[in-house]
C-alpha cells in the first residue's frame, strides 16, 4: 500500500476486514528521508517527509483503532528513530517528522490506555540501509586478494 494515499490505505485495510480478518498489531515502519540545509531545501521536501513518516502513520492508525478499541486489545508500534530525540544537520525534515511521530505516539498512548491498546515507540540508530548508506557507510578497502579457484 502507499501510505501517502488515503485511498490506498483505506482499500488495504478494507480488504483485510472484508475477508473477516482483524489486526492485533500495527507496525508503522514506512519512512523516507530528505536532507539538506533548511535554507536551501524546498518546502516540498519537508512536506514529502511529513506525508510519509508522520501522516502515513496516522492514516494506518486511524484504520485499526476502531477494531482495537472495540476489542479492547492491540498494539501499535511506531518506528521512529534516534533522530526523533536528537536532531542534527542536514536532517531537519527527517528529524522533524520523527519528533512529530514521537509526540503523536505519546499522546496516543494516553488516549488508548483505558481501552487496553498499547502504543510503543522503537528508536533505532543509524542502520546500514540504502537510505543512509551514501552518507554514513563507506566501502571498506581490503588488502586481501580475492580467493582464486
Amino acid at each position: 500500500m502507499d501510505v501517502d494515499s488515503d485511498r490506498s490505505v483505506a482499500d488495504c485495510f478494507a480488504g483485510i476486514y472484508d475477508q473477516g480478518g482483524h489486526i492485533d498489531v500495527l507496525v508503522n515502519n514506512a519512512g523516507i528521508e530528505r536532507h539538506g540545509s533548511v535554507e536551501e531545501l524546498p518546502l516540498s521536501a519537508f512536506r514529502e517527509t511529513m506525508e510519509t513518516n508522520y501522516f502515513g502513520a496516522i492514516r494506518c492508525i486511524q484504520q485499526v483503532l476502531p477494531w482495537m478499541r472495540e476489542s479492547r486489545s492491540g498494539c501499535i508500534i511506531n518506528v521512529s528513530s534516534v533522530a526523533g530525540k536528537i536532531s542534527a544537520s542536514p536532517f531537519a525534515p527527517y528529524a522533524a517528522s520523527k519528533f512529530a511521530l514521537e509526540a503523536l505516539s505519546e499522546a496516543l498512548a494516553g488516549e488508548l490506555k483505558p481501552f487496553g491498546v498499547r502504543v510503543a515507540i522503537v528508536q533505532p540508530g543509524i542502520i546500514e540501509t540504502p537510505m543512509p548508506k551514501m552518507r554514513f557507510f563507506k566501502p571498506r578497502s581490503s588488502s586481501r586478494r580475492p580467493l582464486q579457484s
